[in-house]
């Protein structure tokens, strides 16, 4: 038995600090960078949209815009992420604080950023390979609000290829899908081997017309919205009274955001906003959401964590995720009401 302990101590991986974790698990790291981040934005010049258009160029697919969230004209530039193959600058609202890609895209020419992506092959590949935990994991934190079994009627607004859609299946749920990609739509038929899935906006869909659902997802779509509060006005109107709108989406307010600035990962080619959850509650509001409800999201592989981090080091990261609501992600849900 001895030697079998020793066996498995000896096998066990060593903890290491890694760059993610670090501005979590250093004792006093998330202070620190808190800190450092009210200075950054003490030095950002102010600007209004007139002057951001005179020294701004465009490109043929993109506007400089005032906030998408509450109409503001002014706003600090703050970040210019950048990729082999692509760049833009984020800039934050003077107003209510959301931190947004302008130049923005033009909505009317916003599939030009997928033409040259196949969708449905990286939603296959690793990207897709953990996203059901994710998934498990955000239904099981709102466990009080959504019930974990049917019967519930469901429409996964970006499906995909129907990750999500199957999920809901196992929970028993009635899964309905819709997104904006033919490839993954037929994708998301042949896993769920239903044709409640189409391709297209909801408002367009004859057989959407009259549906109401329980619950609506948006699991990583948000920060792809060019008019989020329209989207999500009109997402209301599918919610049953008392019905659920659940979002997943990266943390505006991160720790990471913070501490990386222009490398944080959730800057990705195609996102064009990025919601906190104090801007998040005040997107629900304007969409005519009566409640609002947010949970402070851990590693979505909280659980694998917990078991080889240090105990203190463990202690250290959730008191960060919870005092500073400083997740990488987050998780949240509106009611109907």
């Amino acid at each position: 038995m001895a030697k079998a302990v020793a066996a498995v101590k000896k096998a066990a991986k060593p903890f290491v600090m890694t760059p993610k974790l670090a501005p979590y698990a250093i004792p006093d790291e998330a202070r620190r960078i808190e800190v450092k981040w009210q200075k950054f934005l003490s030095t950002r010049p102010i600007v209004s949209v007139d002057e951001y258009k005179k020294r701004r160029p465009v490109g043929d697919i993109e506007e400089i815009i005032p906030c998408m969230l509450c109409g503001n004209e002014k706003f600090m530039h703050l970040f210019h992420p950048k990729k082999k193959n692509w760049e833009y600058d984020v800039v934050m609202c003077t107003e209510c604080d959301l931190l947004f890609r302008n130049p923005n895209i033009i909505p009317e020419h916003l599939h030009k950023l997928y033409d040259q992506v196949n969708y449905n092959n990286f939603l296959s590949s690793h990207y897709g390979s953990d996203r059901q935990q994710k998934y498990e994991s955000v239904l099981y934190s709102f466990r009080d609000i959504v019930p974990p079994k049917g019967p519930l009627k469901v429409l996964d607004f970006g499906c995909g290829n129907g990750l999500f859609l199957e999920v809901a299946g196992r929970h028993g749920y009635e899964d309905w899908g819709v997104d904006l990609s033919p490839e993954s739509v037929e994708a998301a038929k042949k896993r769920r081997g239903h044709n409640r899935i189409w391709c297209g906006d909801p408002m367009d869909i004859k057989e959407l017309r009259g549906q109401k659902f329980d619950l609506i997802t948006l699991w990583s779509v948000l920060a792809h919205l060019p008019r989020p509060i329209d989207t999500f006005s009109m997402l209301r109107s599918f919610l049953k009274p008392g019905g659920a709108l659940l979002v997943f989406t990266v943390n505006a307010n991160s720790l990471q955001l913070k501490a990386n600035r222009d490398a944080w990962d959730g800057f990705t080619r195609n996102h064009l906003a990025f919601f906190s959850p104090m801007t998040a509650r005040k997107l629900f509001k304007k969409s005519g959401f009566g409640e609002f409800y947010y949970r402070p999201h851990y590693a979505y592989f909280a659980k694998a964590l917990k078991a080889r981090l240090p105990p203190k080091v463990w202690h250290t990261y959730q008191t960060s995720v919870l005092e500073h609501i400083g997740g990488n992600m987050n998780r949240m849900i509106g009611i109907n009401r």
